[in-house]
């Protein structure tokens, strides 16, 4: 039995710094689901509990409270990706043109909204103001996850993330064996 847990543990340095880079991520994502977003909609979560008892939740959603957040979210998350750190090209890419998407989309829905757009019914708002704040939150915690990487330098891997705030996470794994 205990043969089996030596093996388990990472043994090279690389593995190491691997599993802690994937530390580093959970709690950056961690971090901007409560800060980001859970304290983002707490004003939308206020009007639910002061909401009128003849009044539906539709009816509050109905007005895009919803695609707000999530044009704020992806706006953070390209600001995210712009960093100074960033992910490979090709997955930065991909997360910008999605966030681009989405933000356009809000935008749209959002000035059918205030257009009282004829087209769109409230449960078609609502659902859409949903379905834009979900995709949202998975691009952002993915630009999150992935802002955070290793580089290699001078024969060490330093693990590193793109914000100065979580410097206390830095940590250096010698690749000596």
């Amino acid at each position: 039995m205990g043969e089996a847990a030596v093996q388990d543990q990472p043994t090279t340095a690389e593995e190491r710094a691997t599993w802690k880079l994937f530390f580093v991520a959970v709690g950056r994502m961690s971090r901007w689901l409560v800060f980001g977003v859970a304290l983002a909609a707490v004003p939308v979560l206020i009007s639910f509990v002061f909401l009128p008892k003849t009044s539906s939740i539709a009816a509050l959603l109905d007005h895009g409270d919803f695609a707000v957040l999530a044009s704020a979210l992806v706006g953070s998350s390209i600001g995210e990706l712009l960093g100074p750190d960033e992910p490979t090209k090709w997955l930065r890419n991909i997360l910008i043109s999605a966030c681009i998407v989405l933000f356009a989309a809000a935008i749209v829905l959002l000035a059918g909204i205030a257009g009282n757009s004829a087209q769109l019914s409230t449960a078609q708002r609502v659902d859409y103001s949903w379905l834009l704040f979900v995709a949202a939150v998975v691009a952002g915690g993915a630009s999150m996850g992935c802002t955070a990487h290793i580089v290699h330098m001078h024969g060490k891997s330093v693990l590193t993330s793109s914000r100065p705030s979580d410097s206390q996470h830095e940590s250096v794994v010698n690749d000596e064996h």
